[in-house]
């Protein structure tokens, strides 16, 4: 149930080579079909996603959260169905051996701490297991109009949320919650669908308008409605993220520690690294916290000399 903001070192991806051991000629597409519009209804296993509900470990939501929107991306993008273990992606955000980054001094510690989108994000551009994060978009401000159609695209998004027992009811056939600005975002979900017409009566208070997000938790199947429920649209979000997985790349060189910060010298701004590792470049990653940026991508040689 942890989904905490934590008083840690942060670790922004500056830059990163992405070394593959052979050469792709096919652009890897899918995930850029975003839908101009989205409908008044949706569920993602509408097109044959496979319904996978985690068991989270203690308080590894977020976690669990962030691997079955992995999993489901994956699918829509390349209709193939792939597993990402939440405990694995826990221990590598707080990794107990490493010597830079987020770590906790005792392993188990990892399961109980809490974490969110961010982290997920700087630990799996790095690589999880076969595959890397080729894209997340960062939509905890977006319309709901945009958290829709990013559903449709990525096949569902995670999402901060309150878990507060006293909203949750079984109504309209179904297990329904609905939450207020004064409740904590405390957990982390799926968002995998919904419907503007779900009835405002169907929850423990009656909402300001009819319509309801699909959301799929991590308490196993035999929680809720199958493991899922449905929620007003009036429950505050928050730390709403999609994430994109690739197995295009089988190394990636990455130079991201230490604190983040603002960088900015008039209209524009450069920053630099430098890389010590033969390969083949595939592509360079990075990414900006604010939209409508202009990057310009310079490859440098050992010899300084741009290639």
């Amino acid at each position: 149930m942890n989904r905490k903001l934590l008083e840690l070192t942060s670790i922004i991806l500056t830059g990163a080579l992405l070394l593959s051991s052979c050469s792709f000629k096919k652009r890897y597409k899918g995930y850029y079909d975003i839908p101009a519009n989205a409908p008044s209804s949706y569920c993602v296993f509408d097109d044959s996603i496979p319904r996978s509900v985690d068991n989270q470990v203690r308080g590894t939501c977020w976690a669990s959260a962030a691997t079955t929107a992995m999993e489901y991306s994956y699918y829509k993008t390349v209709k193939h169905y792939v597993q990402f273990d939440s405990s694995s992606l826990a221990f590598m955000v707080y990794n107990p051996h490493t010597t830079e980054g987020y770590y906790v001094d005792e392993r188990g510690g990892a399961y109980d701490i809490g974490g969110n989108g961010y982290y997920v994000v700087g630990v799996t551009s790095n690589g999880f297991g076969d595959y890397t994060l080729v894209d997340s978009c960062d939509l905890s401000v977006s319309s709901q109009e945009d958290i829709k159609r990013a559903i449709m695209a990525f096949g569902g998004v995670t999402a901060g949320i309150s878990d507060n027992s006293n909203n949750y009811t079984w109504a309209n056939d179904t297990y329904t919650m609905i939450a207020g600005p004064g409740d904590p975002f405390e957990h982390s979900v799926v968002l995998v669908g919904w419907d503007d017409s779900f009835p405002a009566t169907a929850f423990s208070t009656t909402a300001s308008t009819d319509g309801a997000w699909y959301v799929q938790n991590s308490y196993s199947r035999s929680w809720g409605d199958d493991g899922y429920y449905w929620v007003s649209y009036d429950t505050p979000l928050d730390d709403i993220h999609s994430y994109v997985l690739s197995n295009r790349y089988s190394y990636v060189a990455s130079y991201e520690s230490g604190h983040s910060g603002n960088l900015s010298s008039g209209n524009s701004t450069t920053v630099a690294n430098v890389f010590e590792r033969p390969g083949r470049l595939s592509a360079v990653g990075t990414y900006t916290t604010c939209p409508n940026q202009r990057l310009t991508i310079s490859i440098y040689d050992k010899n300084m000399e741009r290639v």
